[in-house]
């Protein structure tokens, strides 16, 4: 009975609502859990969903009223330079209350008009509805869609030139907004099997869709504030901690590369704790990016990756290293002007630091291996820098989210390579006391969109009658760990 009036809202019971809906790619990983390529309105009146249908998010930005033209991100999100910023790139913050509201903003000034709320989701989320609903035959293009290979059939028909000719020659459009045409049918004949679906089985999509919240693969913002909080009392809001109640961290990783090597890149999270008689945590972290790339890319070869640590507040940084600094490992000589005569020079000849040679092949060193031994940059986007640099602590080390602490800055891992960013802090008062006991609790976020391996180690032996503490696994979704 309580919940009446937030479920009439939700129905658009006296009043239309709208939500903006937008499909993420996580082969091109972003904070919220992906490239927001595609999006579309949902729109609710008095308890009928309006036809829905996904579009091109190049149609909005590129509207023609010119409000992306020059437009830089806001500047706590500086290292998101790509030109004419939009609704496609304005997935900047793990803590999805930050982006969604960063979506509804620009997608108004682009003209998208008022709106209730977002409605954010991955690939991972449409495979569990398809798990349910059974393959799906799309008999215009001869393709049977399957959880295992939806991912897949989406690049290649959104990137693929071959596939995209296809796309033009079925539906006459030879438009930007053809590329995204098998996607857009796929959307809409996965829509009638939904609206189609006994009870039993719907039951079974709304569970699942609970777990794809958990995971950040479906997230949800509401403009009404009762029923936004109530996602956030339950867990459901993609909201990031400020770990003021325990010790706790999440990485939050951006794919700046221009390409979708995101699928081919496994991130693993190394965090070796050790806890002093004084109750402070010293933290030992090895973030390692493996890139294997097995399969296209669709744009460049060399990983990009603008990664944050969010921390409680009051930690205080210790070292770091593999971040690259913007300091180049070698730059291109400079040429002096030709002159018809040598210059003349009066007094001492002046001793001359000989030009350094340009290269583009990043060092080998302790935060980066590459198997085959080609520590190449290879083929980069605009986005990266022209030459190798030195890569050392992070660049970043303010946050951009209130009640938090944060290192980050720019990551590069050539192809087929492994990078290893190291992180060193301390924080205080990070054991409490719980009744007679104490305890550690250490709280680990997970940003949307993949799923890292784990690996926590407790060094709890200078703390009498506290047991040392280990766990290696899969993150599928935030986890408590409390040490005894």
């Amino acid at each position: 009975q309580n919940m009446v009036d937030l479920v009439t809202w939700l129905l658009g019971v006296g009043q239309p609502r709208r939500f903006l809906v937008q499909t993420m790619d996580t082969g091109e990983l972003r904070p919220g859990g992906g490239f927001t390529g595609q999006y579309g309105m949902l729109s609710i009146q008095n308890g009928r969903v309006a036809p829905f249908t996904l579009r091109d998010v190049a149609l909005l930005d590129y509207a023609g009223n010119g409000t992306e033209l020059g437009r830089q991100a806001p500047s706590q999100y500086s290292w998101m330079n790509f030109g004419n910023w939009g609704l496609r790139d304005s997935n900047l913050s793990g803590d999805y209350l930050t982006t969604a509201q960063m979506n509804m903003q620009v997608f108004q000034q682009e003209g998208g008009g008022p709106i209730d709320g977002v409605i954010d989701l991955t690939p991972t989320f449409i495979g569990h509805i398809i798990d349910v609903t059974g393959p799906i035959h799309v008999a215009q293009y001869n393709e049977t869609i399957t959880s295992a290979n939806l991912e897949d059939r989406l690049h290649y028909y959104q990137q693929d030139q071959n596939a995209i000719t296809i796309e033009n020659a079925k539906s006459n459009d030879y438009s930007h907004q053809a590329r995204k045409a098998f996607t857009s049918l796929l959307g809409k004949i996965l829509l009638q099997r939904v609206r189609s679906m006994p009870t039993s089985k719907l039951v079974t999509v709304i569970k699942n869709a609970v777990k794809d919240m958990q995971s950040r693969d479906l997230e949800i913002y509401f403009t009404n504030p009762a029923a936004e909080q109530w996602l956030i009392n339950n867990g459901y809001s993609g909201g990031m901690s400020t770990f003021s109640k325990q010790d706790g961290f999440m990485l939050v990783q951006a794919n700046i590369s221009i390409s979708k090597a995101s699928q081919f890149v496994h991130t693993t999270e190394q965090d070796n704790i050790t806890l002093d008689a004084q109750g402070g945590a010293t933290h030992n972290m090895t973030i390692s990016l493996d890139y294997n790339q097995t399969g296209p890319v669709y744009g460049y070869d060399t990983y990009s990756d603008y990664m944050r640590l969010y921390v409680p507040r009051p930690s205080q940084f210790i070292s770091g290293d593999g971040f690259d600094t913007g300091h180049a490992v070698c730059t291109q000589p400079t040429t002096p002007p030709t002159t018809s005569k040598p210059p003349v020079t009066k007094g001492p000849p002046t001793s001359t630091t000989p030009p350094v040679t340009a290269c583009n092949t990043l060092p080998a060193s302790q935060t980066l291996y590459c198997p085959s031994g080609d520590y190449s940059l290879g083929t980069r986007s605009y986005n990266m820098p022209k030459g190798a640099d030195v890569m050392g602590a992070p660049t970043a080390t303010t946050s951009d989210l209130p009640e938090r602490g944060m290192f980050g800055g720019m990551t590069v891992t050539p192809k087929n390579c492994t990078s290893s960013i190291l992180l060193s802090w301390y924080v205080p008062n990070a054991v409490k006391h719980s009744g007679k006991h104490l305890v550690y609790p250490l709280f680990v976020q997970k940003q949307g969109g993949y799923v890292p391996g784990l690996q926590i180690n407790v060094d709890a032996s200078a703390i009498k009658g506290m047991k040392s503490f280990s766990f290696t696994g899969n993150l599928h979704a935030d986890r408590l760990f409390n040490i005894l």
